[in-house]
């Protein structure tokens, strides 16, 4: 089995170097040998990828993962069963030739036990790929658009996408919402299967080199958009650590893209309490922002709402 695998592993190798080969726009060495996102697209298609890859306009990218598993069962079962049966009989003796005489009775019994057994086994598998939430960033400090006086961050988020190469940005007629404030208190808004969709939608951002909008909570009562959301953010990543997955985001509360684009502004996914939650470097005071709403950029159909 060992051999297979080594046998396999080095098959993609000589495989993705031989597609490699023939690319005109690099072989994602690098910033200065980027690979064509098309053409990562194609390699990633056919899972010959065994590395993160720098593609241009995006960065270092890992290829999807591909989780297959496999069960199998089996079960066996036997019987046995015995009988035993028994006959009795008499009958007259011949006594001298001619005559009848008495005769004792004679008897016989027998007993007789069969015992027969069967045992079948029978065994099943299946296997199913999906995509794995492995770490994943496409944080790149170039991209960002900080604080500017007099702009709306939803604005400087909507100009981090352009950025990206990517112009639909979401709208409220169809989001994700979380959280709402009910008395200057979080309350989840929906139930744990709606916040699961949430996550999946990030997650099918991510995976498609999508950035996506969302908005946070950090000070009650402020009474704008819906009445929760006070600042829009941008999500670029994903990754874990002791604390479980979290999400990366810029952030265009400052200027500083040192601040704005940190690898410690991160999300926690919280699925018990369904709640997706952390902090930002951003601001000198280290405000919790709990997202509130999640705003869709691929044209794809999923079960929001709107406000």
């Amino acid at each position: 089995m060992e051999n297979k695998k080594s046998e396999e592993k080095e098959l993609r190798e000589i495989t993705q170097a031989s597609l490699l080969a023939g690319f005109i726009k690099g072989t994602g060495s690098g910033p200065n040998d980027c690979m064509d996102p098309s053409d990562y697209k194609r390699l990633d298609d056919l899972g010959v990828l065994t590395g993160s890859v720098y593609v241009c306009g995006i960065g270092w990218t890992f290829p999807t993962i591909h989780v297959c598993g496999c069960g199998c069962g089996c079960g066996c079962g036997c019987g046995c069963g015995c009988g035993c049966g028994c006959g009795c009989g008499s009958g007259g003796d011949w006594g001298d030739w001619g005559d009848w005489g008495d005769g004792g009775g004679g008897s016989g019994s027998g007993c007789g036990c069969g015992c027969g057994s069967g045992c079948g086994c029978g065994s099943g598998s299946g296997c199913g790929g999906g995509y794995g939430r492995e770490p994943y960033e496409m944080m790149d400090s170039h991209k960002f658009v900080g604080y500017r006086s007099g702009v709306q961050c939803w604005d400087l988020c909507k100009e981090i996408l352009d950025n990206y190469g990517i112009h639909s940005y979401g709208s409220r007629s169809a989001v994700f919402r979380l959280v709402k404030e009910v008395n200057g208190d979080l309350v989840n808004w929906g139930d744990s299967q709606n916040y699961r969709n949430a996550i999946n939608c990030i997650d099918k951002h991510l995976n498609g080199n999508r950035p996506i909008i969302v908005g946070v909570d950090h000070t009650p009562n402020r009474g704008i958009n819906e009445g929760t959301t006070d600042h829009f953010i941008v999500i670029t990543g994903r990754g874990s650590d002791g604390n479980g997955t979290y999400y990366t985001f810029m952030d265009p509360a400052t200027s500083d893209d040192y601040k704005g684009c940190s690898t410690n502004n991160r999300l926690y996914d919280d699925p018990t309490n369904s709640r997706l939650s952390g902090t930002t470097q951003a601001k000198s005071k280290k405000n919790e922002y709990t997202v509130a709403q999640i705003r869709p950029n691929d044209g794809g159909t999923y079960a929001t709402t709107s406000y």
